[in-house]
């Protein structure tokens, strides 16, 4: 248990590398919710901040865009366009605002189609 903790709060080098390398390449699945990747992003925020890593508000927001998937494009372009800083909290609200948006406006699409009989 002793070797496994070291290994997750380690502060070495190679360790460190490999969390950001994690943080750099997550991508968003086309059929994962916001909040779901949110979690895999936060879950190596942690990791990096446990191993004493200070990410600022603006790395972490980029890294997000990123990966985000390609339906998000609108809302990245806008993000990254906006001449005020965001928090990252703000950021993550402003996110799922857009998610939700976006899918009751996909359901009302949805429902004002003529239906063939």
């Amino acid at each position: 248990m002793k070797t496994l903790r070291e290994h997750y709060v380690s502060q070495r080098k190679p360790r460190i590398i490999t969390l950001y390398t994690i943080l750099a390449l997550l991508e968003m699945a086309a059929h994962v919710t916001v909040t779901e990747y949110l979690i895999r992003v936060e879950k190596a925020i942690t990791a990096l901040r446990n191993a004493k890593e200070t990410l600022s508000d603006g790395l972490t927001i980029a890294m997000i865009l990123k990966g985000l998937h390609e339906f998000y494009k609108p809302f990245a372009i806008h993000i990254i366009q906006s001449a005020g800083e965001i928090s990252f909290t703000e950021f993550k609200s402003q996110l799922r605002s857009f998610e939700e948006t976006e899918k009751y406006n996909a359901r009302a699409k949805a429902d004002h189609f003529p239906r063939s009989n």
